[in-house]
């Protein structure tokens, strides 16, 4: 099955997968994406594996996102395609007549949701999805929702939102394996996992940082020696800075800057106890999850990325009050004072990311199965 796959910007974190769903049985997959100056975009020049990379024209234009590259692949050569399932590409709906017409395969694939979605958007948005053969969604929770609005369900599907665990799993092995370099990374920076709680992400106001920092100093008020480490670069850093300063806990706040490969950021998961996120989690909960740090993070799973999904509370994090950094600040104290429940809860995060389904293997499945018509795509 000749398959192309359009997306917006191709994240280098995703190479992983498209990897494995080109070496799937039967699919000989080829992916169109716009050039960027992301950082953490791939770019076409690099080689891939399992995939042929073409850079392609995106352009937006205000609220509008134009990618004619989607009508040219409803045209093309190719058996299916899986195009992004956003409504606010006008070229959009007419790829996926065309492309049926023609008899070829159309999957969408998207969140199903938007934070900022409006009664007309999840119109066209469900409209678009009954006009495809599959809709794919990154959770089970959206895809429920979509059936209950009218998608039918023998087109629904799902592929588990997940990161590949190979190069966590890599470079935690090389740690452990020399603990005294370990010990001296602890020693050189004053951390360890009886007192440490940790921040991975870019530093955007709407991660609510600042609210992090605000429970922190409670937590350090009755816990002298506690550290909180802040990996991440962004608009909000000479804030936050300042906002240490004026708690009070510069000197328990280690602001490390932008951390991208795995080798660098591995002792710093290693020497935490706690993954703290305030808000609108993502992927880095899987990332926690994969180094077996329990994620606290906010009650209101609505403004959470689809990934929220894999938060169990009581197996593998725990959840605080919305808009409390008091309550953040008990969930988190929580957790330092009790290391039998840590390790608990270290195990729940592991068997998340082993067996819970957010594996690669399990995403991939997802995207054949919904490209083969097969399955019951929704489990």
């Amino acid at each position: 099955m000749r398959v192309c796959l359009i997306q917006e910007v191709l994240p280098k974190y995703r190479v992983p997968l498209f990897d494995a769903l080109g070496r799937a049985d039967g699919i000989e997959l080829e992916l169109w994406a716009g050039s960027t100056s992301f950082s953490g975009a791939l770019d076409a020049s690099e080689p891939t594996d399992g995939f042929t990379f073409r850079s392609v024209s995106v352009r937006a234009v205000g609220p509008m996102v134009l990618q004619p590259s989607q009508l040219k692949a409803a045209l093309g050569r190719f058996d299916a395609v899986i195009l992004p399932w956003r409504p606010r590409s006008p070229e959009l709906g007419l790829a996926v007549a065309i492309a049926r017409l023609r008899g070829v395969r159309v999957v969408l694939w998207g969140h199903g949701f938007s934070k900022e979605d409006s009664r007309a958007r999840t119109f066209l948005r469900d409209r678009l999805g009954r006009a495809a053969d599959a809709c794919v969604f990154y959770n089970r929770t959206a895809a429920r929702r979509a059936i209950e609005r009218g998608l039918p369900a023998e087109r629904t599907y799902v592929a588990l939102n997940a990161i590949d665990q190979a190069p966590i799993q890599a470079a935690t092995d090389r740690w452990q394996r020399d603990p005294a370099r370990l010990a001296a990374f602890r020693a050189e920076h004053d951390v360890d996992p009886e007192r440490t709680v940790l921040f991975v992400s870019r530093l955007k106001s709407a991660k609510r940082v600042d609210r992090l920092l605000t429970a922190f100093a409670s937590v350090v008020a009755r816990r002298p020696r506690a550290r909180l480490v802040v990996v991440g670069k962004g608009e909000s850093r000479e804030q936050l800075g300042e906002l240490a300063d004026r708690l009070g806990i510069a000197d328990q706040v280690t602001f490390t800057g932008a951390l991208y490969e795995e080798e660098d950021l591995a002792p710093w998961f290693l020497s935490a106890g706690v993954f703290a996120y305030p808000t609108q989690i993502g992927l880095s909960i899987l990332h926690a999850f994969g180094y077996g740090l329990p994620v606290v993070t906010s009650d209101s799973r609505s403004d959470h990325g689809p990934e929220i999904e894999a938060l169990e509370p009581g197996v593998n994090g725990l959840t605080y009050r919305d808009g409390d950094p008091g309550d953040l600040a008990a969930r988190i104290g929580e957790l330092l004072d009790d290391p039998s429940r840590r390790t608990a809860l270290t195990c729940g995060a592991r068997a998340t990311v082993a067996e819970g389904g957010f594996t690669l293997s399990q995403t991939v499945a997802g995207f054949v199965a919904a490209l083969r018509g097969s399955g019951d795509g929704t489990t």
